[in-house]
Parts: structure tokens; sequence; C-alpha cells
């Protein structure tokens, strides 16, 4: 099994560790639109009904990552999909309309370092 098919189980545990790698990755300050997360207003507002301006609120911004990941992670395995670690980072840095678009492109750096650091945890 190669590191981009590592499956994203839903579990507190898995989705908090993926949430930890995407925030140690984006490296933003928690005090900028979108906060250390670096979510988008759209983003944000489809997943919480927290103004966007909570975004920059750490635990919120965590809970809210977290919904967002496991929502996708559902909505691949209605579609066939397997929802691996990779995917799932590139939902995060593409969209949901993106993360379609480059599934099947050459790889991701950004959701390939993800990948990895998920997968030293």
């Amino acid at each position: 099994m190669t590191s981009n098919a590592s499956q994203c189980r839903e579990t507190p545990i898995a989705m908090n560790r993926l949430v930890s790698c995407i925030e140690s990755t984006e490296g933003a300050s928690w005090n900028s639109d979108g906060g250390g997360l670096r979510f988008t207003r759209s983003t944000w507002e489809e997943h919480t009904d927290l103004p966007y301006s909570q975004s920059c609120d750490k635990d919120d911004a965590r809970a809210t990552a977290q919904r967002v990941l496991i929502r996708t992670r559902v909505r691949l395995l209605k579609e066939g999909v397997v929802p691996t670690v990779y995917l799932l980072a590139l939902r995060w840095y593409l969209g949901y309309d993106g993360m379609l678009k480059a599934m099947h492109l050459p790889a991701s750096r950004y959701a390939t370092e993800i990948t990895n650091l998920y997968n030293q945890k």
C-alpha cells in the first residue's frame, strides 16, 4: 500500500490527527482571515452557523475542520470512492470539486506532505 492509499477512518482520533497535520502544514496565524487552518468563507459558512470571525478561534476552527472532513469522507464513500488521507488533504486544499478534478492527476505536493505527516504520527 502506498502512502497515498492510507484510508482515513472516521474516528475522533483519526480526524484530530488529520486536522493537526493540516494545521502544521498551513502555518498561518490564528489572527489572520480564516484562522490557522485558512478557512475560506464559503467552506466555513457551509459547515457551521458560527460567524466567520470564529474561524480564528482554534477550538471552533478545529471542530469545524473535523466536520468538513467527516462530511467529505461520508460523501466519498457514498460515491464509491475510498476516503484516503491524500484525498481528504486534496479536498482541504482545493475544495470538493477541485479534489474531484485533481484526484487522477500527478501527485499533489501538499496532499502528499499531509499524508506523510499523518502516517508518521
